[in-house]
């Protein structure tokens, strides 16, 4: 129960009563509760996902961000959100034009967008992000622009290392001094080297 006492004073300043008054808060703090509880599901959910969400106002250009987003761009939480401007200098030059552009599309048609672009934090880290968003409209107009962050750094320089892998791989293959015959369990040809036609006449036609 709440309880609100108000006293009542007598003319010498006495008090002469006490009204108080009740309030049932059962249903109001198991609200709060749940509502706490939602909220660290949210926080832990996006820390294992390394997800982080932001929302544009359209009319101030102010943004807000979750603690993850801050996170992931590894900005001080103290001062708040860069406004768009500010912000879409973490982007490196490369990805910077079609940040401003898919963004400022969103902005004035209500377009989504999903792409991967390479940031630079306030550290100096670079970081890879997957980018989502969505735009809110009322009376066919655009009015926030939401979405999320997602750090994907580890699987884009997994799959970049992949691809120099695959490169020198390849190179070798083609310029070894080494005819390489490469067949099938069925004794099929799937590939050979350039060395490897030249010395037995082979091709994968």
């Amino acid at each position: 129960l709440l309880v609100d006492a108000v006293p009542q004073l007598q003319e010498d300043g006495n008090i002469r009563q006490v009204v108080c008054s009740f309030t049932n808060i059962t249903n109001l703090l198991a609200t709060q509760k749940s509502l706490e509880q939602s909220k660290l599901l949210l926080r832990q959910t996006e820390q294992l996902g390394n997800i982080g969400g932001w929302e544009l106002d359209v009319a101030t250009l102010q943004q807000t961000w979750t603690e993850e987003t801050f996170n992931i761009f590894e900005l001080d939480t103290t001062n708040g959100a860069p406004v768009v401007p500010e912000g879409l200098n973490f982007f490196t030059a490369g990805c910077r034009p079609l940040v401003a552009e898919k963004l400022q599309r969103a902005v004035e048609f209500g377009e989504p967008y999903n792409e991967v672009w390479e940031i630079i934090t306030t550290k100096g880290n670079r970081k890879w992000v997957h980018a989502v968003a969505k735009a809110a409209q009322k009376n066919s107009q655009v009015i926030k622009v939401s979405g999320f962050y997602q750090d994907i750094s580890d699987q884009k320089i997994a799959e970049l290392e992949l691809k120099e892998s695959e490169f020198k791989y390849r190179s070798l293959f083609n310029n070894l001094d080494a005819g390489i015959v490469i067949h099938s369990a069925d004794t099929a040809i799937t590939n050979c080297n350039p060395k490897a036609v030249a010395l037995l006449g082979l091709s994968l036609g």
